[in-house]
C-alpha cells in the first residue's frame, strides 16, 4: 500500500473476499488498486497509482492500542500516543516527510476537530493513565502541533477551550517549531494551564548558514527567542533532530553549533554526536550524489559514509562517536533534573541560582568542552592522539556528574524546597 492506507486496506480486504466467492472471476485478480501495487496475473507488479489522502479525518475510528495492552498485559512501561492531524506544510531540504506526506494530493496539512482530539485524549486518560506502567505524559506525534497560520492558531485556540470546558488538565509531549511557538505566545499560558508539559523543538542547528542549506526558514535568533518563551512558562524542551556534523561544515561552524547547543540548553551528549542523515528521496541526499560526495545512492537503507568537506570536521566526527553506559545514565538523570526545575518554575520559584540549575549547566558544559577539544585537537593536527585517556577523564566527569545530579534532583528523593505534590508524576486531573 501507498501512502494512507486505511480506504486501500479495507478495498482490498473486500476484494480478497470476492476472489474466494464464486461470483468474482479469477481473471480480474490482476487488476490495479488504487492505492496499491499488486502482483498482476503475470507475475509482474501493478501499480494502482496514489489514492486521495482523507480530507476529513474524523471519519476515521481511533486508532487501537493493542501495542499499549501488549505492554501492559506483559508488565512492560509503556507511552500513550496520538495524533490530531496528518501533513505538514514545509520542505525542509533533509526531509522526506513533505513528498511523502504529498503522494496523494489533497492539502498539504489536515486535522481532526479538535472535539474529536479532546475526545480521543479524554478516553485514553480514563482507560489508561492511571496505571502505574503508563507514562504519565500523553505523546502527540504530529510532526507540527503548533503553526503559525491563522487556520493553525485557530484550530489551537478552539482546542485550548475544549479542553478547559471539560476541565482536562492531562500532561501532554508534542513537537513543533521555533516560529510557531513564538507565533503563538500568547496561548502558551493556556496551553500549560491544560497540561503541555513538554516541547520537542526542530532546531537542527545553530549556524544560519546550515539552516539556510536545510530551507529551514528559521534562524539560530528565533529559536533562542523560542527557549525563552518555554523557559519562561516552565515548559521542558529538547533540540529534535540537532545535526552537529554537517558535511560541509568548517571547523570555526562545528565549534559555532557545540556552543550555541549548550547555550540552547538541550544538551544530551547524542546530540553533540549526531551526524547529517541523507534519507532516500530528499534533496541533499540528491545534492551529495551529484557532488560525488555520496556513494550510496543504490543502497536505500544507508544514509551516512559521505565525505566531508573539512576532512578534520570527519575526523572529530569519528573520534567524538563512541558510547558508554554511564553517558545513557547522566542523560536520563539529566532529563529528571530538567523536569524537576520546570516544576519549579511552574510553582513560581526563581531557579537561576538554584544548584539543581547550576548543576544542569555543567552537564552542558562538560559536554560541550569535550567536544572543543576534540576540535582543538584536530586544528592542531593531532586528533590521532585523542586517546583511551582522554575519554577516560571525560567519563569519570560523566559519572561525578550523574551523582550530582541524583542528590540535588526532588523528583525522586522525596519532599524538597521545590514541595512538589507528586514527586513522580505530572499532576493529571479529569471532569
Amino acid at each position: 500500500m501507498l501512502g494512507e492506507g486505511e480506504v486501500t486496506l479495507s478495498e482490498l480486504v473486500e476484494r480478497e473476499l470476492k476472489i474466494r466467492s464464486s461470483s468474482f472471476q479469477k481473471a480480474t485478480t490482476g487488476e490495479a488498486v488504487s492505492g496499491a501495487v499488486l502482483r498482476g496475473a503475470d507475475g509482474h507488479p501493478v501499480h494502482g497509482g496514489f489514492r486521495e489522502s482523507v480530507a476529513d479525518l474524523d471519519q476515521l475510528p481511533d486508532p487501537h492500542k493493542d501495542v499499549v495492552e501488549l505492554a501492559l498485559n506483559s508488565n512492560k512501561p509503556v507511552t500513550v500516543s496520538l495524533l490530531t492531524g496528518r501533513g505538514c506544510t514545509h520542505r525542509c531540504r533533509f526531509c522526506t516527510a513533505h513528498d511523502f506526506l504529498r503522494l496523494g494530493g489533497g492539502a498539504v496539512w489536515r486535522r481532526r476537530s479538535p472535539r474529536a482530539v479532546a475526545d480521543e485524549l479524554q478516553r485514553l486518560a480514563a482507560t489508561y493513565l492511571q496505571n502505574e506502567l503508563v507514562h504519565p505524559v500523553v505523546q502527540f506525534q504530529d510532526v507540527i502541533f503548533l503553526g503559525t497560520s491563522p487556520a493553525a492558531r485557530r484550530w489551537v485556540h478552539e482546542y485550548v477551550e475544549e479542553l478547559e470546558t471539560r476541565n482536562l488538565k492531562i500532561p501532554f509531549y508534542c513537537m513543533t517549531r521555533a516560529d510557531s511557538i513564538i507565533a503563538n505566545e500568547d496561548l502558551l499560558p493556556r496551553l500549560v494551564s491544560v497540561g503541555l508539559w513538554s516541547v520537542e523543538v526542530g532546531i537542527e542547528s545553530g549556524v544560519d548558514r546550515i539552516l539556510a542549506s536545510y530551507n529551514k526558514l528559521n534562524s539560530a535568533a528565533d529559536n533562542e527567542v523560542a527557549v525563552k518563551l518555554l523557559r519562561k512558562h516552565g515548559i521542558t524542551y529538547d533540540a529534535s533532530g540537532y545535526i552537529m556534523f554537517d558535511p560541509s561544515m568548517s571547523l570555526d561552524e562545528l565549534r559555532a553549533n557545540a556552543t550555541y547547543l549548550e547555550r540552547f540548553g538541550a544538551a544530551t551528549w547524542d546530540f553533540f554526536v549526531t551526524r547529517l542523515q541523507l534519507y532516500p528521496g530528499t534533496a541533499l541526499r540528491e545534492e551529495m550524489i551529484q557532488k560525488g560526495l555520496f556513494d550510496g545512492a543504490d543502497e536505500i537503507g544507508r544514509t551516512s559514509g559521505y565525505e566531508f568537506s573539512d576532512r578534520r570536521v570527519g575526523l572529530v566526527a569519528e573520534k567524538a562517536y563512541y558510547y558508554h553506559p554511564s553517558i545513557r545514565t547522566l542523560d536520563l538523570a539529566l532529563r529528571d533534573a530538567k523536569a524537576a526545575l520546570a516544576h519549579a518554575v511552574r510553582a513560581g520559584r526563581n531557579i537561576q541560582n538554584h544548584p539543581l540549575a547550576r548543576a544542569v549547566e555543567l552537564v552542558h558544559k562538560t559536554y560541550c568542552r569535550h567536544l572543543l577539544d576534540l576540535i582543538d585537537l584536530a586544528e592542531a593536527g593531532r586528533i590521532e592522539r585523542a586517546n583511551a585517556e582522554l575519554i577516560a577523564e571525560f567519563l569519570e566527569r560523566v559519572q561525578k556528574l550523574t551523582e550530582l545530579l541524583r542528590e540535588l534532583t526532588p523528583l525522586k528523593r522525596g519532599p524538597s524546597s521545590f514541595a512538589f505534590k507528586d514527586q513522580n508524576r505530572p499532576q493529571l486531573t479529569t471532569a
